[in-house]
């Protein structure tokens, strides 16, 4: 393969002797190839013709011996060594047995001189050795030398020749290095907002090749070459078997396994370069990377998979290096703002091919990774497990001669505490006296902080010194003793020598971890010291002889096990594992949910912080946090604690899980316990079983001392150690969250305090179920045997414990509908609690009962008697009606929400309707009449709904259910077999007031619509837009034709009234299907009677159309915003209008409300009244209001309209007649009224037409404002005619206000008089409408036509009326005046000129000179009060008899500028006072 330029993959390391031809014995090459990947992926082998064999055993790998074999070995037994030195080898995974034998037996046998070098400058292409007997010795760097004994393998890198590749990667003195990385790019919000400086040692932890300045590798301070390793045959000499390629190829070939040996050359190769390439150990020879790339895999990873979290630390975790693709460096930090303990993952940066993961964290399993690592895109990386890795160092400690390892040290050693503070939290070292702060400085002074690497000697024969181990682990080796033991974190090494209580120990001591922190006091510095404080003698030397040196220095001291027993603390400390966080690292983090570990400082300063508080305590050694979380007290953490910045903190971990094992293997300390959780439950803290939280506290300490607490890690069910949970019992989970998979597939999530399985308190088997954690969860399982147990030792509470799980079951079905926990929301599926209020609901939720019914069980009984309401919330049920079943009859299965037994829990029935029967397992909830009734005690509005509404049903006549289906239209000649079959299963449903019993247009189908019988309440039939056609009463039946199949859609609408309920009998659509099936000739019958209703729809159809044609359509036409809309498109808006009908003294619309509808009055009368409930004026049939709302100018309503007699109105709303031009796409029409919007706008701001008028009025002011929106524009072009439309007085009459322009104003062929802004500008038109006269215009004229109801309401809005109101009033009674005399004039000139035998009213203009004069036209004044404040008056109605009243203001008051109170007095002659 090519090669690509800045990556390893593909590299061609393949000799030429590869390219012979393979023998090929009874299998293809090419199919053993495909078979020898999926052989060495599983780990079996393939013999010489092709087949499968069993699992290789484990052998020997390079470098590492085979004990017990030596001198005088037979050839059997030499044979051995080679045939599994070979099989363990990574390159021969897979090869067949026979091949590795063949191999060992035709190997040349060679000995070795001694004190031979077996490692020269060139090994490439030369024979692999097999140590036989004797040994070898390899020496790598300083390091001290590993022996290498019988079953070693030597130069299996040179065979493959592969040390010549190795030279391309060895750095060079001023060389680049042989890669460029990609390195570190850090979030540019971390870069200025801070985030990334306060983690900056989390990333560098994470990743420390990465250069935080530069983003690229830091090789500074790297060794160039390779360590001097050295391989040289002991003193004795040695024997190898001598095992050439051409060897291995020729057998390999014989027996097909080739393929797969060069199959496993190229892996082990791809991984061999890619440690060389990225430098990943930069020190060690080829031979040492060949033997670390055989333990370590190639692994990939899907964008959005995390490959290393935070805080996680595994014996599993292992060392990463990234190949290709990038991943994101997150970590959870908390908000800042006050209060807010929330937080999210932020992104520091994003780490990209070359970047090495987790060789700190590689040092020790109790090094957690300090940040998140999650990748963005498809991710290749290498991957060496920790513990070979671990295994590779301990057996080569040189291996950990890593640059990289040793610069971090470095900047660690200036991390350590103060060598006193760790001795201050010694109890050896600690007292209350001054004296004994002195000593620990003066100790502190002398005492040696010093990290060790793997192999490094930490204590030799003889040594004297005091050696406590702060971190790590040491193998102590005695002289004599074949067996070594090792010490971990906290031990003390040298005691007895260093106190004077014994000789120096003929021991040992190397580290065997990667790392070691360990504290030295030397005792030839320590014994002036002590000359100093004589007291300490007998101080030390009585602790050591009472045994409690090692308590007090590897056992930390917990409030929280004060009172514990010794047993219990040891097994406690068994489980302890010491913990190290670099500077600023976080150990835990508020609000989130981990593995609830209890920690104890050992080295180092742990700060507390609160979000958005800070920092509030400082934790030095000894001090201990996490008791409530290891207790299980508080789910999530209540603070963040983190390693001090710029310090080192080593903490010991007891792990929870352990700890509950602890407490479970000694039941005498579970009592304590137990106390302290039952505390922590009365204040409501922690997770508890929800069926039992009313059993005794006996039960529950019962139950959490029998049941087992386990935590799980993220995704598996299993527990810390790896074993599987079982699944047979009830399951709560305390921390943490989980998906549970039924048997089906579906899932449903569990939340902290949640349970599932608990079927099993009831005795029902386990349910089949898969659970999945989400995140580390901490779950308490009990089985049926602990249930039993429990309920021996409680008898009394078996009922209790019965009765709360089927509560909580039915809890859980409540929330498979739909309904959060302890919501009253099922209780809706009622009717009858519609109309409660939240607070009643929840006060009868906490008393439903659940009952569960098995398949086949009755749930009810038809005749039994019964006072509860019952809702099934799970399972199937069946109707049987009155239990009798006839063969035409199909079964009506029951909903979920299904709700029987309403009239039952009223008390207005004792027995039950319906037999009802369990198909599957069901659950239902049940609510009795007494526990009704007890809440209706404290809630009076809803106990007077529940009486009215069983007063209501005890009025309900008796009627049998034939008598009620004899009412309906069809079923006047049924037979009582028909109606029996149809009425089968017939159930009582009740609908709340303004509900739908069904809608118009609803599918009708034979055997799915069902049929109401009214029993008590009323309900309206709505037709297509609303209008009420007929009223439904007790005893009718409705929505029998949809029912029947007569009809494809429901043909109306029924809807309860507001005012009540509506108690209905409903037949089921399934039962009217067996009862058509069975007489299909009365199903004829019924099919003419739909015919005929058919035809009577088609007729009130017709009857519609024609009245929005010849009614609705000229109304509408008449309104100005409607003037260029074509009689089309007015009759698609007038079409989907509705029609309501109103009652005397009601209100159609009030002052202030939304206002978004065209009202147009068809018939009846309604007074206008202000915001303040004035009266001043009526509307009448014809009125059409709102069309400033139509165009979205006015919001609200400007007056309130209330009917003074029955009243028929129709509304238009605002989105209808937009969207109707719209999707006709009227265009024109739309924008005509966008420019009626824009005219009206421009009127406001001109203040027309009231700045015509000589009022002295301010174009700024609300009121003329107000009036200028309502002002109409006329425009009439010369030799143009104008007439008033013909409802003009039906919303009150308008004033015309002349603009521009000289109109005439004719009766007939008769002139007027002259219209124009310097004459006549002021002009009634109701006069105009009343004599039938018309405006000709002599020019091009402008005018505004102003309704004086507009007026009276813009002036009614202010506090007190404005000062030109007066002046309005006073030109509007002269213009009435005065136009009324010039029509008089000329109508008595018609009437001279008439003859007296004949009555023509051709003269005049059409109008008959008989009729009353002003008959109707509706007049309002003003008055002013005795300390001149105007007062608004009721309107004056001027009538024929009211006409010599009129008369008498004369020409005096048309000459009168200011008309006094009696002039105004005689206004009221005639009104409706």
């Amino acid at each position: 393969e090519e090669s690509s330029s800045g990556s390893w993959t593909g590299m061609g390391f393949v000799d030429e002797r590869d390219l012979v031809a393979i023998p090929r014995v009874e299998a293809e090459s090419s199919n053993l190839m495909a078979q020898a990947e999926q052989v060495c992926q599983s780990g079996q082998q393939i013999n010489c013709k092709g087949k499968i064999c069993s699992k290789a055993g484990d052998g020997a790998t390079a470098l590492h011996s085979l004990p017990g074999f030596c001198d005088g070995q037979s050839e059997l037994q030499q044979c051995e060594i080679i045939e599994k030195a070979i099989a363990g080898l990574p390159l021969f995974r897979g090869c067949s047995d026979e091949a590795c034998r063949q191999i060992a037996i035709q190997a040349r046998r060679s000995a070795l001189c001694a004190n031979q070098l077996l490692t020269e400058t060139k090994m490439d292409h030369k024979p692999m050795l097999v140590i036989l007997s004797g040994c070898a010795h390899l020496t790598l760097g300083s390091s001290p030398r590993v022996e290498l004994g019988p079953g070693s393998v030597i130069n299996e890198v040179g065979m493959l020749g592969l040390n010549e590749v190795a030279e391309q990667f060895k750095l060079q003195p001023d060389a680049p290095p042989p890669c460029a990385s990609v390195g570190l790019r850090l979030a540019e919000a971390t870069r200025t907002g801070g985030t990334f400086e306060r983690h900056q040692t989390d990333v560098q932890s994470l990743c420390p090749e990465m250069s935080l300045t530069t983003g690229t590798r830091n090789i500074v301070s790297r060794t160039c070459g390779w360590l001097q390793a050295d391989i040289r045959v002991g003193q004795a000499g040695a024997t190898a078997a001598v095992v050439p390629f051409d060897l291995i190829f020729r057998i390999l070939g014989e027996y097909c396994d080739y393929e797969i040996f060069k199959y496993n050359r190229k892996i082990q190769v791809d991984k061999y370069s890619a440690i060389l390439f990225y430098a990943v150990f930069p020190s060690l020879p080829p031979e040492l990377v060949w033997l670390i790339a055989g333990v370590s895999v190639m692994q990939s990873f899907q964008a959005g998979e995390v490959l290393c979290e935070d805080g996680e630390r595994k014996p599993e975790q292992a060392l990463l290096v990234i190949d290709k693709g990038e991943a994101s460096v997150t970590k959870y930090i908390l908000s800042k703002q006050p209060g807010e303990a929330t937080g999210r993952d932020e992104v520091l940066g994003t780490l990209g091919p070359s970047s090495i993961i987790g060789d700190v964290c590689s040092c020790h399993e109790g090094i957690p990774f300090p940040a998140t690592l999650r990748a963005t895109t498809h991710i290749t990386a290498l991957v060496i497990p920790t513990a070979d890795l671990h295994a590779i160092i301990e057996r080569f400690p040189g291996v950990v001669a890593m640059d990289r390892l040793r610069e971090w040290t470095a900047l660690l050693e200036n991390s350590v505490p103060l060598s006193s503070k760790i001795l201050a939290g010694l109890e050896l070292f600690n007292s209350l006296d001054t004296e004994s702060q002195s000593l620990n400085r003066s100790l502190g002074a002398i005492c040696m902080h010093k990290f060790f690497y793997a192999g490094d000697v930490v204590s030799e024969a003889g040594d004297d010194s005091l050696r406590i181990v702060i971190f790590g682990r040491c193998r102590v080796r005695t002289a004599g003793s074949e067996a070594d033991f090792c010490v971990g974190t906290n031990s003390v090494l040298g005691e007895q020598c260093f106190f004077g209580l014994s000789e120096p120990a003929d021991c040992v001591v190397t580290v065997s971890t990667p790392l070691a922190w360990i504290l030295c006091i030397p005792k030839n510095a320590f014994a002036p010291i002590m000359e100093n404080y004589p007291a300490f003698h007998t101080h030390f030397k009585k602790v050591y002889e009472d045994g409690c040196l090692k308590k007090q220095l590897e056992t930390p001291s917990f409030p929280l096990f004060r009172h514990c027993g010794k047993e219990f603390l040891a097994a406690v400390q068994r489980v302890m594992r010491p913990v190290m966080f670099l500077p600023g690292q976080s150990i835990c983090i508020q609000t989130v949910v981990d593995s609830g570990s209890m920690y104890s400082v050992r080295a180092g300063v742990a700060v507390i912080e609160i979000a958005g508080i800070g920092v509030v305590r400082k934790l030095g050694i000894g001090d201990s946090f996490g008791e409530r979380a290891i207790l299980g007290f508080v789910k999530r953490r209540s603070a963040s604690v983190s390693a001090a910045p710029g310090m080192l903190c080593v903490c010991m971990e007891t792990p929870r899980a352990e700890f509950l094992q602890a407490l479970e293997d000694h039941p005498e300390e579970q009592a304590f316990f137990h106390r302290l959780a039952g505390q922590y439950e009365a204040k409501g803290a922690g997770a508890s079983w929800p069926m039992l939280r009313h059993c005794s506290e006996k039960l529950r300490s019962l139950l959490n001392m029998y049941a087992k607490r386990q935590i799980t890690s993220k995704g598996s069910w299993t527990t810390s150690k790896g074993d599987e949970l079982p699944l047979d019992g009830a399951v709560l989970l305390l921390h943490g969250e989980a998906k549970v998979f039924d048997a089906t597939g579906n899932s449903r999530i569990v939340a902290e305090g949640s349970c599932f399985g608990e079927r099993i308190f009831l005795g029902y088997p386990a349910e089949d179920l898969r659970v999945q954690p989400e995140t580390n969860c901490e779950v308490q399982i009990i089985t049926q045997d602990i249930i039993n147990k429990i309920l021996e030792e409680c008898p009394n509470e078996r009922l209790d414990v019965w009765q709360g799980t089927l509560n909580e079951m039915a809890s859980k079905a409540e929330q498979e509908l739909g309904f959060a926990r302890n919501d009253p929301g099922v209780l809706r599926y009622s009717k009858i609690f519609g109309a409660c209020s939240d607070a009643f609901l929840l006060e009868i939720h906490k008393r439903l009962k659940a009952y569960i019914f098995d398949e086949g069980e009755l749930i009810t009984e038809h005749t039994e008697r019964g006072d509860s309401l019952l809702i099934l919330v799970q399972g199937s049920a069946t109707n049987e009606g009155t239990g009798s079943s006839h063969p035409a009859c199909r079964p009506l299965y029951l909903p979920l929400g299904y709700v029987c037994g309403e009239v039952n829990v009223l008390g207005s029935s004792e027995h039950y309707l319906n037999t009802l029967r369990a198909r599957s397992q069901c659950i239902v909830q049940s609510l009795t009449r007494s526990s009704l009734l007890e809440v209706l005690e404290d809630f009076p509005t809803e106990r007077h709904m529940f009486e009215r509404l069983r007063n209501e049903e005890l009025q309900l006549p008796q009627l049998a259910i034939t008598e009620y289906l004899r009412k309906g239209e069809g079923f006047e000649g049924a037979s009582q077999e028909f109606i029996d079959i149809a009425s089968r299963g017939a159930d009582d449903l009740f609908f709340a007031a303004g509900e739908y019993i069904f809608r118009l247009n609803e599918k009708c189908r034979l055997g799915e619509a069902n049929m109401y019988i009214l029993l008590t309440g009323s309900a309206v039939v709505l037709g297509e837009f609303n209008d009420e056609l007929d009223q439904l009463k007790s005893t009718d039946v409705a929505g029998e034709a949809g029912a029947l199949g007569e009809l494809t859609h429901r043909g109306a609408s029924v809807r309860v009234r507001p005012d009540g309920f509506v108690h209905c009998r409903r037949l089921h659509g399934v039962s009217i299907q067996s009862a058509v099936q069975a007489f299909p000739e009365h199903y004829q019958c019924l099919l003419e009677i739909s015919n005929k209703r058919c035809a009577q729809n088609e007729q009130w159809v017709r009857q519609r159309k024609d009245w929005l044609q010849g009614t609705v359509v000229p109304m509408l036409q008449q309104c100005k915003i409607f003037t260029n809309f074509s009689t089309e498109l007015m009759y698609a808006i007038a079409q989907n209008l509705q029609l309501k009908q109103y009652r005397s003294h009601t209100e159609i619309c009030t002052a202030g409300e939304a206002a978004d509808a065209l009202l147009m009055l068809m018939s009846g009368k309604a007074a206008v009244k202000t915001q303040a409930g004035a009266v001043i004026g009526h509307v009448t049939s014809g009125a059409v209001i709102g069309e400033l709302a139509v165009l979205g100018i006015l919001e609200r309503h400007t007056a309130t309209l209330k009917t003074r007699c029955s009243c028929a109105m129709v509304s238009i709303s605002n989105d209808l007649i937009w969207d109707t031009c719209e999707e006709l796409q009227a265009t024109a029409q739309l924008q005509a009224m966008r420019r009626h919007i824009h005219q009206r706008r421009k009127q406001m701001e001109h203040g027309l037409p009231l700045r015509l008028l000589p009022l002295d009025i301010c174009a700024e002011e609300t009121c003329a404002r107000v009036i200028a929106l309502h002002a109409e524009r006329v425009v009439i072009s010369a030799g143009d005619t104008w007439q008033p439309p013909s409802n003009c007085l039906a919303r009150g009459s308008c004033m015309w206000i002349s603009a521009k322009g000289r109109a005439n104003v004719t009766l007939g062929k008769l002139f007027v008089l002259v219209l124009s802004p310097d004459s006549n500008s002021f002009f009634p038109e109701a006069l105009l409408h009343h004599y039938k006269a018309q405006v000709s215009a002599l020019s091009n004229c402008e005018a505004y036509r102003l309704n004086r109801y507009d007026v009276l309401l813009a002036a009614a809005t202010e506090h007190l009326p404005p000062k030109w109101v007066k002046h309005w009033d006073q030109l509007t009674e002269e213009a009435m005046q005065k136009t009324h005399g010039r029509f008089e004039s000329v109508r008595h000139v018609v009437k001279m000129h008439k003859k007296p035998t004949k009555r023509s009213s051709s003269a005049t203009g059409g109008f008959n000179t008989s009729e009353p004069m002003l008959a109707g036209i509706e007049h309002t004044a003003w008055r002013w009060d005795s300390k001149g404040k105007p007062m608004l008056l009721d309107q004056t109605t001027f009538s024929p008899e009211s006409s010599s009243g009129f008369k008498s203001f004369g020409s005096r008051s048309l000459g009168t500028k200011s008309l006094g109170s009696k002039s105004l007095g005689s206004l009221t002659v005639g009104s409706e006072r």
